[in-house]
């Protein structure tokens, strides 16, 4: 029964957690997981994170006396360290705090001496510039004797806002960069040039290590709307599948199946609802059911406004009696068509309409004759949302 389970969700254990480990192995360089909460993914990965960093303690000290205790200094790091980031710092003073979980340091406490558990307290700490780095410190504090204490650095916190004063955090010692919620819930909070300030800083801290797999960075996010600049800037759109690989299995995107712990009452109040769709499947709602009606039942009058070209197929953009604009595979010889690189024959070349329908369609207010036609114009448009990889090599306008 539980072969038939893990096949059927692939990376789910048996306990129904996320299977952090095979995804750890899987990833290479930088992984984007999309998943419904409650899965284990920012418990699963910082648990783990926070384990790794003290077994190496473990195995450098011997910490079943106090005598023992003494040999490790008072300040002592980790050989294995990584890296937590949010959007911006506001996000990490909110969140900072919420990473210590009494979970992640279970076995840590169990392997050590009851000499030490009854005298000491185990605490963390956050010491550096709030406005740049912080460090992550675990602690072991005498209950008496405030002054006897023991610090092991763990990691850093910091922001993607904060890319410049994360370089030179370049020691081989951080095995794992971890972006949390990379999705934002709305596209203006996203960052100019976000992915490769976010690439920036992996390669800032990865250096020579970048892509051998000695440091590797997750983003971690739940099913926002697949017009994203992460999405964009990598041409993912393959929403259905739980696994993709991009750039030659360097960068990979998950989309999982795993179910989210949620109680049958909660269950049955949102089943069928969208948000139930979103909350219990991970699903994107943009992509199977935004902004979808039908042209031909939609009021009249009904009128096309003009053709558009968008990969390579003509589109027709309509406006009903409610002032909707619609995009359809129902065309107009009559009408003008627009493109945004070279016409052919009577096509005419205005960026200017692909800019208005992208701020519609970044509102909410674009409608579409059917699901196929929401994926073509989001993957046609978002160019025109986020920056995008000019002839420098660096992130440049469109125009």
């Amino acid at each position: 029964m539980a072969d038939a389970v893990n096949e059927k969700i692939p990376y789910q254990r048996e306990d129904g957690w996320l299977d952090v480990e095979r995804l750890k192995d899987e990833i290479q360089q930088l992984g984007f997981i999309v998943g419904n909460r409650g899965i284990g993914k920012s418990f699963g990965f910082l648990k783990d994170f926070f384990e790794r960093s003290l077994d190496d303690i473990l195995q450098r000290y011997n910490l079943q006396t106090f005598e023992e205790l003494s040999d490790m200094p008072e300040r002592v790091e980790s050989n294995f360290q990584f890296f937590f980031l949010r959007r911006n710092l506001k996000q990490v003073k909110a969140n900072a705090k919420k990473i210590f979980k009494p979970a992640f340091f279970k076995k840590f406490l169990d392997s050590l001496g009851e000499e030490i558990l009854d005298n000491y307290e185990f605490t963390h700490e956050l010491i550096g510039d709030s406005e740049g780095v912080r460090e992550i410190y675990l602690m072991l504090k005498h209950k008496k004797n405030k002054k006897d204490k023991h610090r092991i650095l763990v990691g850093y916190v910091s922001a993607v806002t904060a890319a410049e004063k994360i370089r030179g955090y370049d020691d081989e010692r951080i095995k794992w960069i971890m972006f949390d919620e990379f999705q934002a819930k709305k596209n203006h909070s996203y960052l100019m040039n976000e992915p490769s300030e976010l690439y920036d800083i992996y390669d800032s801290i990865a250096r020579e290590r970048a892509g051998t797999g000695d440091c590797k960075l997750v983003a971690l996010g739940n099913a926002g709307t697949i017009l994203n600049p992460y999405f964009a800037y990598y041409d993912y759109d393959e929403f259905d599948q739980v696994k993709t690989d991009k750039r030659g299995g360097q960068v990979i995107f998950y989309h999982l199946e795993n179910k989210a712990k949620r109680s049958e009452a909660y269950r049955k109040a949102i089943e069928g609802t969208s948000y139930g769709d979103y909350a219990l499947n991970n699903a994107y709602n943009d992509y199977y059911s935004f902004n979808l009606v039908s042209l031909k039942n939609c009021p009249k009058p009904r009128k096309i406004l003009y053709n558009i070209r968008l990969l390579d197929e003509i589109y027709g953009v309509w406006k009903d009696a409610n002032n909707r604009m619609i995009l359809s595979k129902v065309t107009a010889e009559d009408k003008r068509t627009f493109v945004d690189d070279l016409p052919r024959g009577n096509e005419v070349i205005d960026r200017q309409t692909y800019i208005m329908l992208t701020s519609l369609i970044a509102n909410k207010r674009l409608y579409f004759d059917s699901p196929e036609i929401t994926l073509i114009a989001e993957k046609a448009l978002r160019k025109y949302m986020y920056r995008t990889v000019g002839g420098s090599g660096w992130e440049e306008d469109i125009f």
